[in-house]
């Protein structure tokens, strides 16, 4: 028999004792339940109340509930303004609340402070002789502490940066520390600008659309019907309206003036840690010289140890009983070390500089030239140049440009285009000459072109450079030529391009336009379809709520209610004996389907018997 091996029994997990443990949950559903708020209400009547409450109290939807946890993390939008259930919710990285007509509801800052100030500035507004309404004011509450806390937060980051930066950029010793603080300082720059963002887009995006501008005006929705139309809502701006506009404009603009702040900030931290590197690479290059000195004066004192190797053999030289031998040798050999090393040296200083001068003064000519003339002198420049017949010497080319830009002195450094113009120049005179010589003829512009060869001798440098600088450029127009070509076409497509740029410019900007004005009705249209499919899913969370609620506070579900229905109907009385039973109540019968009423098929359904 097969020798039977029998499984070490597992431990067992006790998971039906362990159905008890109380956790967190991290459904929906169950955060609905668990989340409860510490939050202070205010009435248009000055009351203040500090309660607590419940997402199910606040009525917020299910997607809601996120934005006003207590973990900064939990929500992944950080700032917003929008309308749900009669009421507007505002949250961003400073303060948190959900606005009523009647009355608004704030959560707790990060910090008791902040509460106190908020909760302070709130009640200052609701309590002054305004003409806004009461949503209003408390917006504009909410709004100011945003805009004042975002300052705040600004300055407490300059003042923290600019010390650091003076330090960094006024010595080196210890920079590496220095450095090291200017990290944590750029993580909090990118937070409150990331901050700062997404405030003021939460605040265009209301300036921006219409339909939701009036659904924040929480007290002329209780009054009047929004008819929807086409695409949105109707574009009549009310009174409340307006002052909600004005209202959020301001306080728009001094966020944005506080990102300003910021985005200069940053430019100094970039422009600091660029200075650093420049002194960074000041100091390596310092190294890198002193190095290269040492090298070279080790270099020429090498020189004077050879003598010493020669002498050092034993030989006879004869120069041994010489009196003054001795110190003609050592005289010589500091000589040559003194000499080899002010060579070196030379070679390496001056002699690049020598070498690049006159390309360095060309650039220098090219960049006046460009910067002191205007584009129409240098186009007929390089016309007269193309025009122009036979050799054309350095000295009539300077006089062909002082000719035609009259506007400045043309100095002699500048006479360096005529390459250019030469380069130009040969295209066609090639094709020309290739022609010739198919037939077996000299042209005499090629006899011109060899003699110019032959009793000038220019630098190949220059003239290499000068080729391909014209050969780039004629390349670059010809591909900005193809581009305008290709736009064209694609702009009036089975029509001949057009040649004018500014033409093709202008209908490239109309098309533009035109589409951006249809990507905005769509994005107009898309906003409405989404506002609906939000109100069916409101419904839809709404009607799982009271649905879960109700199984689990062990009432009748729908299936329950359903299956009771039988039972509601009324019992039969009781028959005298010796009568007929009557009929007793049911539910009445279905209808029956469609297919069944439906004779234009019964040849093919039933027999012809049937």
């Amino acid at each position: 028999m097969r020798n039977m091996h029998t499984a070490a029994p597992r431990a067992r997990l006790d998971i039906v004792s362990r159905l008890s443990d109380e956790e967190r949950p991290n459904n929906i559903l169950g955060k609905a339940r668990a989340f409860s708020w510490d939050v202070i209400e205010f009435y248009p009547n000055a009351e203040v109340i500090e309660t607590t409450h419940t997402p199910l109290s606040l009525g917020l939807d299910l997607r809601d509930i996120n934005l006003f946890g207590k973990a900064p993390g939990e929500s992944s939008q950080r700032a917003t303004i929008s309308q749900r259930n009669d009421a507007m919710l505002f949250r961003n990285e400073v303060v948190k609340a959900v606005i009523y007509a009647d009355h608004a509801i704030l959560f707790h800052c990060r910090r008791d402070e902040d509460t106190v100030h908020v909760a302070r500035s709130i009640y200052t507004n609701i309590t002054k002789e305004l003409s806004l309404p009461f949503e209003l004011r408390v917006l504009e509450a909410l709004l100011a502490e945003t805009a004042l806390q975002f300052d705040r937060k600004a300055r407490r980051l300059a003042f923290v940066a600019n010390t650091v930066f003076n330090e960094v950029s006024q010595t080196l010793r210890g920079g590496g520390g220095e450095l090291q603080r200017v990290l944590p300082i750029k993580q909090a720059l990118t937070e409150i600008q990331y901050d700062i963002r997404e405030a003021r887009d939460a605040i265009a995006e209301v300036v921006d659309h219409p339909e939701i501008l009036a659904s924040i005006c929480l007290t002329e929705a209780k009054e009047r019907q929004m008819w929807v139309s086409g695409i949105g809502t109707l574009n009549k701006r009310t009174p409340h309206m307006q002052l909600a506009i004005a209202l959020l404009e301001s306080y728009e603009r001094q966020i944005q003036t506080v990102h300003g702040s910021l985005k200069e900030l940053e430019e100094n931290m970039d422009t600091t840690r660029e200075i650093w590197g420049m002194q960074l690479d000041s100091t390596r290059n310092r190294i890198i010289r002193v190095n290269l000195l040492v090298t070279v004066a080790s270099f020429a004192l090498m020189v004077s140890t050879v003598p010493a190797s020669f002498f050092g053999m034993n030989l006879q030289s004869g120069w041994e009983d010489g009196a003054g031998t001795f110190w003609w040798v050592v005289g010589l050999c500091a000589i040559g070390s003194v000499v080899t090393f002010a060579g070196i040296y030379g070679y390496w200083r001056f002699w690049p500089n020598r070498r690049h001068q006159r390309r360095v003064r060309d650039l220098t000519a090219l960049r006046d030239l460009l910067q002191q003339s205007h584009s129409d002198d240098l186009e007929d420049v390089m016309t007269a140049l193309r025009n122009h017949t036979g050799a054309l010497r350095k000295k009539d080319f300077a006089q062909l440009i002082r000719s035609y830009i009259k506007s400045r002195s043309v100095t002699d450094e500048e006479t360096f285009l005529a390459e250019l113009g030469r380069e130009d120049e040969r295209v066609p005179v090639h094709r020309h000459e290739e022609e010739q010589t198919a037939s077996g003829q000299d042209s005499p512009n090629t006899h011109d072109r060899k003699g110019r060869e032959r009793s000038s001798d220019p630098k190949p440098d220059a003239l290499a450079a000068a080729r391909n600088k014209a050969s780039r450029e004629r390349q670059r127009r010809e591909r900005l030529n193809e581009s305008f070509t290709e736009l064209a076409l694609v702009l009036e497509p089975g029509k001949p391009p057009k040649s004018d740029k500014h033409a093709i410019i202008g209908d490239a900007i109309k098309t533009i336009t035109q589409l951006r004005a249809e990507m905005g009705q769509i994005r107009q249209l898309n906003k409405f379809l989404e506002e609906r499919v939000g109100q069916y899913e409101k419904l839809k969370s709404q009607l799982m709520l009271q649905q879960a609620y109700a199984m689990q506070s062990g009432g009748a579900g729908p299936s329950n209610l359903v299956a009771l229905q039988p039972g509601l109907l009324p019992q039969a009385g009781m028959i005298a004996p010796g009568l007929p039973m009557a009929a007793q109540g049911g539910p009445p019968l279905s209808w029956l389907p469609p297919s069944s009423l439906d004779t234009s098929q019964d040849h093919m359904r039933r027999p012809p018997a049937a």
